[in-house]
């Protein structure tokens, strides 16, 4: 197919979509930020921003068509609670308007990885996501599409306790062992994985890739921030099978924060999923980044 150049990123704002923009734009690429109509962020003067009343849908008036107008390729970095329905809309406005690329909110863990899990059937819509891209594919010979999967976020996760680790309290909430690997990524690789893929967009077509910055362990992570902060952490032991069943009984009464329990439990349970074998990075040119560099960084930004 012919290069990529105008680039819409959806949910631009956002926790992934800052980081992508950025990307996005250091590579060269036009950019449209599309966010709510509601919305105040600001974005650099190179950044066309177009507000789109989501609201506004109905299935003769699509908010998005005119924003994807032109558009070589659109990224969808809304938040996993939006990826059904929205999502839906997004990718009719993008067949409508004939963009030959899209790429889903699918950044997070690998769905293949979760299949048969608790956390891999609350994933159900992504999956439903990738089902329908492919059939679009098949159906319109223009049209291609990209997903992402990049684990967790590491640099997000460390600054909001997410995974345990507590840097103003000293203490850290150790899974199991903690010496289960996993593969997560920096926000700033998940952009840069993202400008990659439409920089080579013949090899990326109709491909669900798998990215990470590198593998590593809760203990490995753990002892580089005590090493760096010269100061010792309470390790608090946490079972996962403890967590899951509050995640169950959260389930139970439909509460939909059960996703954080599965989450952990897949991530860092014992014996449960587990690092990733083909890490796509090097095929699109990306670099591994150092675990002890990312931990500072960290530090330095709390």
């Amino acid at each position: 197919m012919s290069s990529i150049n105008n680039v819409a990123v959806v949910g631009a704002s956002g926790t992934v979509g800052i980081p992508i923009t950025t990307a996005l734009l250091s590579a060269g690429f036009q950019v449209t930020a599309i966010t709510s109509s509601t919305s105040t962020s600001t974005f650099p003067p190179s950044v066309t921003i177009a507000r789109v009343n989501y609201r506004t849908y109905t299935p003769n008036s699509n908010p998005f068509i005119a924003a994807f107008r032109n558009q070589d390729a659109v990224i969808c970095a809304i938040t996993t609670e939006a990826t059904g329905a929205q999502q839906k809309r997004i990718i009719d406005a993008a067949v409508a308007t004939r963009v030959p690329r899209f790429m889903p909110s699918e950044f997070g863990i690998d769905l293949a990885g979760a299949r048969g899990t608790k956390i891999g059937a609350l994933l159900g819509q992504k999956r439903e996501i990738i089902e329908f891209l492919g059939e679009l594919a098949g159906k319109y010979t223009w049209f291609t599409w990209t997903a992402l999967s990049t684990g967790s976020f590491i640099d997000w996760s460390l600054k909001t306790n997410m995974f345990g680790i507590n840097f103003q309290n000293k203490s850290a909430r150790i899974y199991d062992s903690g010496n289960k690997l996993y593969s997560p990524s920096t926000l700033s690789f998940v952009g840069k994985a993202v400008a990659a893929v439409l920089r080579k967009p013949a090899e990326t077509a109709n491909k669900y890739l798998t990215v990470a910055s590198c593998t590593t362990s809760q203990r490995e992570i753990l002892e580089i921030v005590e090493e760096e902060m010269g100061e010792r952490f309470q390790v608090i032991p946490v079972a996962t099978s403890d967590l899951e069943k509050i995640g169950d009984q959260k389930m139970a009464r439909g509460d939909s924060s059960a996703f954080v329990e599965y989450l952990i439990r897949h991530v860092f349970g014992d014996g449960a999923g587990g690092a990733i074998e083909d890490n796509a990075a090097e095929c699109l040119g990306l670099e591994e980044e150092d675990l002890r560099t990312i931990v500072r960084r960290v530090l330095s930004e709390l």
